[in-house]
């Protein structure tokens, strides 16, 4: 399941790198890589001691906070992401560096926009 999965997100990222038009590749490929970005940046805000204190004054409504921040660094980093780690993102081993590397950056920054 997890090779068809690859299988499927490399085809969507060679078909919108070949698609024609104005960001019309971007656009696409932006909107095949931002769940997978999203779903990891709500592992690693989890694992931040920060976010757990957060979350005890959030409260109830933690979860609608995790996800606009999620939301909000999963967009941005999506925007930043190079053609080379877009290759990346066709295996697990390659997501996981990915967004390591995309998404802490954007984390910190849309994390700073909810507080204020």
């Amino acid at each position: 399941m997890k090779k068809q999965i690859s299988v499927l997100i490399l085809s969507a990222l060679l078909l919108a790198a070949c698609s024609s038009g104005e960001n019309g590749g971007s656009s696409v490929s932006k909107a095949i890589i931002t769940p997978v970005l999203n779903n990891e940046c709500h592992s690693q805000l989890e694992q931040q001691k920060l976010w757990q204190v957060a979350k005890l004054q959030f409260g109830s409504k933690a979860e609608e906070y995790a996800n606009r921040i999620c939301s909000c660094a999963s967009e941005q980093a999506a925007e930043r992401i190079t053609p080379a780690q877009m290759l990346k993102l066709s295996s697990d081993a390659g997501r996981i560096e990915v967004a390591k590397e995309v998404i802490p950056p954007t984390l910190s920054a849309c994390y700073q926009q909810l507080v204020k």
